[in-house]
């Protein structure tokens, strides 16, 4: 695993739908690549999956600090896609912070991530396209907050339109949450983010940091274009057309 040291800074997070809040968010003193992760096989894979790789959203420079979300609660973040039409997502890369304890980093992190089609915020969530869960993360060995960066591979491609899109994270404890990113910040990042109940029943608030650094979470998303399959057959005339085998 490869360890990259950050700068820190303490943030005082804002509410702007029940008046002014003051939540610290931690510091962290490095992010560590743990890989890549399947949500098929709920494991992590020995190598990287096959196929045509495209980043078409970059939202994934850490500004050295966290914010622990609280269990119960899905922080959705929101930005704008340009795919080029790339727009079959294959991978997200996400970044947390925990503080649960796992001196022996057996695995002690569950995470639903989401993404949303036509999501804006300010209680606006879009339409969500797929959650998953992502269990089994390292959690913390030191007890300190320590950041970590993984690659999650889909069972299947999921198409998510340009425009506007959302990406949330929901912790199974109150030490965990989203690394906080940037700038720069992608395309249509302000410093934003909503807060709902689980599974995104009700919208509670949107907050922000004060814009020094932005209220935006780590997300970095990997597509290919709709067209991409696998030619089955004897030859001209009997070929089929199937797409990719993304379960891995």
């Amino acid at each position: 695993m490869k360890k990259l040291l950050t700068s820190c800074a303490v943030l005082s997070l804002a509410s702007m739908a029940i008046g002014q809040t003051a939540v610290s968010a931690p510091d962290i003193t490095s992010v560590t690549y743990l890989g890549t992760y399947s949500v098929a096989s709920q494991a992590f894979l020995p190598t990287p999956p096959p196929g045509v790789k495209v980043v078409v959203y970059d939202n994934s420079t850490s500004n050295g600090s966290l914010f622990p979300a609280g269990a119960g609660l899905a922080n959705m973040d929101w930005g704008t896609l340009s795919a080029a039409g790339n727009n079959d997502i294959t991978t997200f890369q996400i970044g947390y912070g925990t503080a649960t304890p796992d001196p022996f980093q057996v695995g002690v992190v569950d995470l639903t991530i989401s993404l949303h089609e036509g999501a804006d915020g300010f209680g606006n969530d879009g339409t969500t396209i797929t959650s998953f869960n992502v269990s089994g993360l390292p959690g913390s060995a030191s007890g300190n907050f320590e950041g970590f960066v993984v690659d999650v591979a889909l069972p299947g491609p999921v198409n998510l339109p340009d425009g506007p899109i959302g990406y949330s994270y929901e912790a199974a404890d109150n030490n965990t949450g989203p690394l906080t990113i940037g700038p720069p910040n992608e395309a249509g990042v302000i410093d934003a983010f909503d807060r709902y109940t689980s599974g995104f029943a009700t919208y509670v608030d949107t907050v922000f940091f004060g814009g020094s650094p932005f209220a935006s979470f780590h997300m970095q998303l990997t597509g290919m274009t709709p067209e991409c399959f696998l030619v089955v057959g004897d030859g001209p005339g009997l070929d089929t057309f199937q797409p990719f085998d993304w379960n891995f």
